[in-house]
C-alpha cells in the first residue's frame, strides 16, 4: 500500500536540533528504509517560507529579537532555526532524487499564520485582501481568492516552488490556522448552518452582483447560489494552478478535509461550533476538482489529533464516501495525524495504525498519508542510538508499504 509521510523540517529541529543537509539525509534515509516513496516537504510555516522565496520572508527563529512564533512552544524551540543561509527544500529534492524517492512541494496556501504573532508578507502588506464577514469584521490570517492580487501571488509562489523541480505538488487546503492572538476562535468560522461567515469582500460582492443582479448581503449566508459562487472562486484558482503544475509535467495532489463531517479536536484551538464540511466551511469542493481532472490525487485528512482519536470503521466509511464522490477519478489517500498525546506504548500504536490503514484499503483508498515524519519517529519516545531504524512506528510503516501487505485479516 502507498504510504506517504510528510516532512516539516522545523519540527525535527524542535525535537532534536536536526539541521543542515546531514539531517535531510538522515530523515529521508529513515523513510526510504521504511518503504516510503512519496514525501510531501513543507514549504511554508504559516507566516514564513521554509525555502528561499523571493516573494515571502524566509524563516528566522529570532526575527526581531523575539521571533514570531507562539510563546512557550515554537517561540522557544525554534529560536536558533535560521533558514536565511540554508535552503532545506533544495537539499530535500536533491537527496530524495539520489535515494529514488519522490519529494513533493507541500504548500499550505490557505493560511497566512500558524498560531504566530505575525502573518505572511502578502497579508501584512495587503489588508484589502483580508477575508471579511457581512458585518465587516476582517481576518488577516485568511485571504480572499476573489482578489486578483491573492491569486497572482499564490500562483507566483507555486511557480517559485516548481522551479526547484519537485516530483509533485501538494496544495494544502486543510490548514486555516488563526494567529496566536485569536487562538480561542475556531480555525474555520461558520454560522449555525455550517456555512463560512466569510466571503463578503468587495470584489466578491461586486462580482456576484454583476452576475445575479443582487447584493449577497440581502441573501441568507447559506443561500445555495451564494455558496456556489464563493466555491467557484477557489475552483477557478485551482484550475489555473492545475494548468501550471501539469504544464510543468507534475502531478497535483490536494490535502483536504471531509465533505461529510468536519470539526477539529486540536488542543491549541477551538473546534468548529457547528457541524460543517469542506465545501460549506472552506468553499473547497475537492470531489468536483477530481471529477473534472483538475487534481490527480486527493489526500483526505481525518479530523483526529491523537492517533487513537479515530478507528478503522470510521476511516473505512470516510474512504467509501470519498470514492463515491470522486466518481472513480483520480487517486485517494487517507491522511492520519499520528501524534501521541497520552504516552501510549508504541506496540499499541503499531497495531492501531495498521488497522487504520486496513480501513482505508477496504474503503477503496490507494494509500495513507501520515503527518508527520517526526511523530512517526517519536512514538514510544524511543529515539535510540547508533542509527537504529526500528524506532518509533517505522517498522509498521515498512510492513504496510510492503507489496505483500494485504491488510489486517479478521
Amino acid at each position: 500500500m502507498r504510504v506517504d509521510v510528510t516532512v516539516s523540517h522545523g519540527d525535527w529541529f524542535n525535537s532534536w536540533g536536526s539541521w543542515g543537509r546531514p539531517s535531510v539525509e538522515r530523515i529521508l534515509d529513515q523513510m526510504k528504509h521504511a518503504g516510503v516513496v512519496r514525501a510531501p516537504w513543507r514549504t511554508m510555516f504559516g507566516a514564513r517560507a521554509q525555502y528561499h522565496s523571493k516573494l515571502e520572508d524566509v524563516y528566522w527563529g529570532s526575527e526581531g529579537g523575539t521571533g514570531i512564533d507562539r510563546p512557550g512552544n515554537e517561540g522557544s524551540a525554534r529560536r536558533s532555526y535560521d533558514l536565511r543561509q540554508w535552503d532545506p527544500l533544495r537539499d530535500a529534492i536533491d537527496v530524495g532524487r539520489q535515494l529514488g524517492m519522490q519529494i513533493g512541494s507541500w504548500y499550505p496556501l490557505f493560511e497566512e499564520s500558524h498560531f504566530q504573532l505575525d502573518v505572511s508578507r502578502l497579508a501584512r502588506e495587503n489588508p484589502a485582501c483580508w477575508s471579511e464577514t457581512r458585518e465587516g469584521r476582517k481576518r488577516r490570517s485568511k485571504l480572499s481568492f476573489a482578489h486578483p492580487e491573492v491569486r497572482r501571488h499564490k500562483l507566483a509562489m507555486l511557480a517559485e516552488q516548481l522551479a526547484y523541480d519537485p516530483a509533485f505538488v501538494m496544495l494544502d487546503f486543510y490548514r486555516e490556522t488563526q494567529e496566536w492572538e485569536f487562538r480561542h476562535l475556531p480555525s474555520v468560522e461558520v454560522d449555525p448552518s455550517g456555512t463560512s461567515i466569510f466571503g463578503y469582500e468587495p470584489p466578491m460582492r461586486d462580482a456576484f452582483r454583476q452576475k445575479y443582479g443582487k447584493d449577497p448581503i440581502a441573501l441568507r449566508n447559506d443561500d445555495p447560489a451564494w455558496v456556489d459562487f464563493r466555491v467557484a472562486q477557489v475552483t477557478e484558482f485551482m484550475r489555473e494552478a492545475s494548468n501550471m503544475v501539469h504544464a510543468a509535467g507534475k502531478k497535483l495532489s490536494v490535502r483536504v478535509r471531509s465533505l461529510k463531517s468536519m470539526a477539529l479536536p486540536m488542543p491549541w484551538w477551538e473546534a468548529e461550533r457547528y457541524p460543517t464540511d469542506s465545501r460549506r466551511g472552506s468553499f473547497v469542493d475537492w470531489a468536483d476538482w477530481a471529477r473534472q481532472g483538475i487534481v490527480d490525487d486527493v489526500i483526505l485528512f481525518m479530523d483526529n489529533w491523537d492517533l487513537f482519536d479515530i478507528d478503522a470503521p470510521r476511516v473505512w466509511r470516510e474512504a467509501l464516501d470519498a470514492r463515491e464522490r470522486m466518481d472513480g477519478k483520480g487517486t485517494l489517500a487517507i491522511g492520519i495525524f499520528v501524534f501521541d498525546m497520552h504516552a501510549r506504548p508504541a506496540h499499541e500504536a503499531a497495531l492501531h495504525l495498521e488497522a487504520l490503514a486496513d480501513g482505508a484499503r477496504r474503503g477503496g483508498a490507494e494509500g495513507i498519508c501520515l503527518l508527520e515524519s517526526n511523530n512517526v519517529h517519536a512514538w514510544g519516545a524511543g529515539i535510540g542510538g547508533g542509527g537504529r531504524k526500528e524506532i518509533g512506528l517505522w517498522s509498521t510503516v515498512q510492513r504496510i508499504a510492503a507489496p505483500s501487505w494485504s491488510g489486517v485479516h479478521i
